[in-house]
């Protein structure tokens, strides 16, 4: 219980850092909470950790995307947009659920997910820059959104279409009647698919 003391007195202490400093240590502190530090830490604990770092990174006046914060929150914490109540429950401001951080790291994954569609699954084969930079324009509108994936981009092993099945977990479907390279993104935003 000591480490486990010692190790949340350390994040704990950096929450109190200017933004400059806490971004500084932020990927040390993910290094100790993932477990990637020489330090070994109870899942528990490395929830509440990572759950204390995502919340002030949201309050960070200037807060890019920043792909570490956001693969340890959704891997410890969970994805907040299919488990609402579970991320709401560990990450708080106060006695309350910290909708910024919630959100932050929602667009987050929307972005990264159109990203990774065009990039991945054009049909082409052609990263066109415009096109993903166009969809990305509309991410700030979009409730929710779904991945059809024809049987290539379901079957393919290549980590980067393992990684963007993850990411799309929940949100994935199978594009049926079609060609097997063809894919389908559906974007809910406000009553229109």
């Amino acid at each position: 219980w000591v480490v486990e003391e010692a190790v949340f007195a350390q994040m704990k202490a950096a929450t109190d850092l200017m933004d400059v400093q806490f971004k500084s240590v932020l990927p040390d502190l993910l290094g100790i909470a993932m477990g990637r530090a020489g330090v070994s830490i109870g899942e528990g604990l490395a929830i509440r950790c990572v759950a204390l770092l995502v919340s002030r990174y949201a309050r960070c006046r200037d807060r890019p995307e920043q792909p570490a914060l956001r693969d340890a929150a959704t891997s410890k914490i969970g994805n907040p947009w299919l488990r609402r109540t579970h991320w709401d429950a560990w990450v708080r401001v106060g006695d309350k659920p910290d909708d910024q951080a919630r959100e932050m790291v929602f667009f987050w994954l929307k972005e990264r997910l159109v990203a990774d569609f065009f990039e991945l699954l054009s049909t082409d084969g052609i990263n066109d820059k415009r096109r993903v930079d166009y969809w990305l324009r509309f991410v700030p509108f979009v409730d929710d959104m779904w991945f059809a994936l024809g049987t290539s981009a379901s079957s393919k092993r290549d980590w980067k279409f393992a990684e963007f099945r993850e990411r799309a977990r929940g949100r994935l479907l199978s594009l049926k009647g079609t060609t097997a390279d063809n894919n389908a993104f559906v974007m809910l935003i406000g009553g229109y698919l």
